[in-house]
């Protein structure tokens, strides 16, 4: 069955396509900008100083000297440190907050629930947290780096809501079976 389109549903839907376009264009121009300076040539560059639409005095210069500081390895596998860790120890601890929250019955949940809805809405902002970070003893450490932002309590709300989501009995089956709760986190609730 086709569907008649009005004159407003084509208004609408050009507008709403030029709208797409232009978000677009504004949010690929200035990576598709980095990329065209990094194959131009170094004097093109610093002269030009308006938009670079496409590679000018093409070289590989940029790369190469990239490529060849001493650095680039130990950044990289710094890069890939970090964000493993942060992420592997941000799960661990997010679901195990969350699984708590979720199935668990223990006193104060509800204040502590809405402690942690609290700090959603208000954060303790830069000053504090720095302040914080140096009476820990971070400062210059390789924890500073992904401990302090590993818990996110967004993501200890979603996983919450997944995991009340689960049927009771399918928990209360597996006390039964004798696994404990780190098991049934680690092997039923989570994959």
């Amino acid at each position: 069955m086709k569907i008649k389109r009005t004159v407003s549903d084509i208004i609408f839907d050009t507008f709403n396509i030029l709208f797409m376009i232009i978000l677009i264009v504004a949010t690929l121009y200035p990576f598709l900008h980095v990329v065209f300076a990094s194959f131009s040539s170094s004097s093109y560059v610093m002269m030009h100083r308006g938009l670079i639409l496409w590679p000018r005095g093409f070289n590989l210069k940029a790369y190469s000297f990239a490529l060849k500081h001493p650095m680039l390895g130990l950044s990289y596998l710094n890069t890939i440190y970090y964000a493993s860790m942060g992420t592997i120890l941000g799960l661990f601890l997010m679901s195990l907050a969350a699984y708590a929250f979720a199935k668990r019955s223990f006193p104060g949940k509800k204040f502590f629930l809405f402690i942690i809805v609290f700090t959603m809405f208000f954060g303790g902002g830069l000053i504090p947290t720095y302040l914080n970070i140096k009476n820990l003893g971070l400062l210059n450490t390789r924890l500073v780096m992904f401990l302090p932002t590993c818990i996110s309590t967004w993501s200890i709300i979603i996983m919450r809501t997944g995991f009340s989501q689960l049927p009771e009995s399918l928990v209360e089956s597996a006390y039964l079976d004798g696994a404990n709760d780190f098991q049934i986190l680690f092997k039923i609730t989570l994959p």
